[in-house]
Parts: structure tokens; C-alpha cells; sequence
């Protein structure tokens, strides 16, 4: 079996879609030796750092790697043509394509499966134009329509679909996310009880969905010496400082880096009290996984993808609250140790090994 999947967003070195993309082939070139593997992605003329990295981490007798060089314009000119068919006339003898985000190239002769993580925009459509909303629309129903079978990463977004777009529950199969082995490899030192609050907030902060402001307005009114570490690829300390302006004795207790690697956000999760993840809704939160892989507490709002991942273990709050929040926040820094080993020991059951497999069962399923 011969199986097409990009992995732009994984060079890139985005966290959301990237990070999925990544661990989950990753894992794929691990368990299975047999079929054959085209990871194909955007490139630009020289080899950059990440390109090199992924292509020494996915190197295998059985995966073929074909950058695509052209510009960036011109590359997603390609993904959103609906009139010809790029990977048809590049991979005239590729069995099954894997989509692995809810905007995919055009395909129509290659099966299809497509991944869809979240439908947030058509739940939230105040938050969004509507120009984005018809565009985001447009390819959930282009692939309920044209997949061969779409993989959600929870049970909510299935049920969404179903509620929502009216999706055929028997074309939809629900595979969880999992979490990199790294992350339970250092637990979280427990810190003294009394010591200042290091908070560790990890995602966009201009997406109105992940409810950022709220931690900020918590955080801007939290006792001196609670420190707030912000890992976002969206701003730099500069421009958050400039554009909020921030007070000195704030900026001070404010850090912001983007683009870590994964030894560094290990790093950045042992030396926090509690992550904070607002987010109003989410197809499954990644983040929430891995700080309980690490053992370290979680706030969220229990909701929405959340739910499966965190239940149990998390600290909720109103999501426009600062004041619950910051009690929350409190709360999950006393949180015992039991508590925490919980955590750790529900993080285990999800596995990006476990979710390939899973994939495996559904391309074989797809082919023959």
C-alpha cells in the first residue's frame, strides 16, 4: 500500500496541527515496515533546520520524501484548486491519501481519509467572519462528502459532526491523540506549598477561543511574584509588552518564547505550578495532555474535548471568570501528589504508538 501525507505544518513547526502531524507519522514509520510512505510538504530552496530534522527523524527504507519548491503563494494556490488535481497527476500510483488537517488538497481518483479536529468556528461563528465561516464550512462538507472515512480526535467532535453538520455516524471513527514518550520521562517536582506561582500557558493569544484574555486579566491582578510564562507563536515579548502596555513591575514577572523544541517544553512544564489552558472549547488539547504526562496541574473548563482528556484531574473554572480562574489556580498548585500520579497514569493510556496503530487498521480497511 502505497500512502500520500503531507506534513507542511510538521517543517513549519506549528504546534497545533504540526504537532499532530508529526508525532502521529512519526509513529507510523516506527510500527509499520511494510507500506510504503510519501511524506510530501512545502519547501523552500535550501534546506532548513526543521526540513532537516524531519527528514532524519522519518527516515526509513519505506518513506519516500518529496518537497514540493515553490513559493508560499503558489503552494497554497495548489491546495485550494478544486478544478485539477495536484497529488493525482504527481502520485498516479499512490492507494490512499491521508489528510491530516480539515483543509486538504483536492483528490479524485486517490481514496481519501480526512482528519477533523474541531468544528469550533461553526459553534462560535460571533467570534469569526462570515467569509471564514462559509470557507470552513465548505471543506467539513467537502470531507464528510469525499471521504472514504474521517478520523476525529475525540468522541465530542464525532458527536458534534453528527449534531451539527449531520454527519453519518458510521463514516466517522474517533481516534484520541496521544502524547509523546518524552513527557513522562522527568515528572514535576512538587514545590512548597506558599512559594510564588509560576503559571505556564501554552497556544495562540489573539485566537478569541482560546479565551487568553481572561488568564491575562487573572494574572495582571494576581499577588506579586506569580510569574506568567507565555509559549505562543503569534507574538514576541516585545510586541506583547508594546501592544498591551504592560507595567514594568509585570514585565518583569512576563516570559514569552515560541518556536521550542520538545526537550525545551519538557523543560518549561517541570518548571511551572499549573498550566493554564482557557480555552472556551477544543477538539481534544494537546497541551492538557502532555502537562498531565508530566504531572503537573491543569486548569481548564472541563468542556468540549477537554473533557476526555481532563476529566477527573483538572482544575474548572467560569471560563469569563478571572476571579474563578485564579481560584482554580490556586487550587490545582495545592493539588496532592495522588492527584497528580492520576494524571500521569491516564496520560499513559494515550499513545501516538496506540493511535497508529489505529490509523494502520484504517488505511487497510480503506485499500482493500
Amino acid at each position: 500500500m502505497k500512502i500520500l501525507i503531507e506534513i507542511t505544518e510538521a517543517v513549519r513547526s506549528n504546534r497545533g496541527w504540526g504537532r499532530y502531524a508529526g508525532e502521529l507519522v512519526e509513529a507510523l514509520v516506527k510500527l509499520d515496515r511494510e507500506n510504503q510512505y510519501t511524506f510530501f510538504y512545502h519547501s523552500v530552496e535550501s534546506l532548513t533546520s526543521s526540513e532537516r530534522e524531519w527528514r532524519d527523524r522519518l527516515s526509513a527504507p519505506n518513506v519516500t520524501f518529496f518537497p514540493i519548491e515553490i513559493c508560499r503563494e503558489r503552494y497554497d494556490a495548489l491546495e485550494e484548486d478544486r478544478r485539477a488535481s495536484f497529488l493525482d497527476d504527481q502520485f498516479p500510483d499512490a492507494d490512499l491519501y491521508h489528510a491530516v488537517t480539515e483543509f486538504p488538497f483536492h483528490v479524485t481518483r486517490i481514496p481519501k481519509i480526512t482528519t477533523i479536529h474541531e468544528i469550533s468556528p461553526l459553534l462560535f461563528h460571533d467570534h469569526f467572519s462570515d467569509r471564514w465561516l462559509s470557507y470552513f464550512l465548505r471543506y467539513i462538507r467537502e470531507a464528510l462528502a469525499t471521504s472514504a472515512k474521517v478520523i476525529t480526535v475525540s468522541e465530542n467532535t464525532r458527536n458534534e459532526l453528527i449534531e451539527w453538520v449531520g454527519a453519518s455516524p458510521d463514516l466517522m471513527k474517533p481516534i484520541s491523540n496521544g502524547v509523546s514518550e518524552l513527557f513522562f520521562s522527568k515528572p514535576v517536582p512538587v514545590a512548597k506549598q506558599g512559594s510564588a506561582l509560576d503559571l505556564l500557558y501554552v497556544g495562540p493569544v489573539s485566537d478569541p477561543l482560546k479565551n487568553f484574555e481572561v488568564l491575562w486579566k487573572a494574572f495582571c491582578s494576581s499577588p506579586s511574584g506569580t510569574t506568567l510564562h507565555v509559549i505562543a507563536s503569534d507574538t514576541n515579548y516585545d510586541r506583547f509588552i508594546k501592544e498591551r502596555q504592560v507595567s514594568i513591575d509585570r514585565a518583569k514577572s512576563l516570559r514569552i518564547s515560541s518556536h521550542v523544541t520538545d526537550e525545551q517544553l519538557l523543560d518549561f512544564y517541570r518548571q511551572a505550578s499549573v498550566l493554564v489552558f482557557p480555552a472556551l472549547h477544543e477538539g481534544f488539547g494537546l497541551p492538557v495532555l502532555e502537562a498531565m504526562a508530566v504531572g503537573l496541574p491543569v486548569v481548564c473548563n472541563g468542556q468540549s474535548g477537554l473533557r476526555e482528556v481532563a476529566d477527573g484531574v483538572n482544575f474548572p473554572f467560569g471560563s469569563n471568570s478571572p476571579e474563578q480562574l485564579w481560584q482554580a489556580v490556586c487550587s490545582a498548585a495545592d493539588a496532592p501528589l495522588s492527584q497528580r500520579e492520576w494524571g500521569r497514569k491516564k496520560a499513559s493510556g494515550r499513545t501516538w504508538e496506540r493511535a497508529a496503530e489505529q490509523y494502520l487498521e484504517v488505511y487497510e480497511h480503506v485499500v482493500r
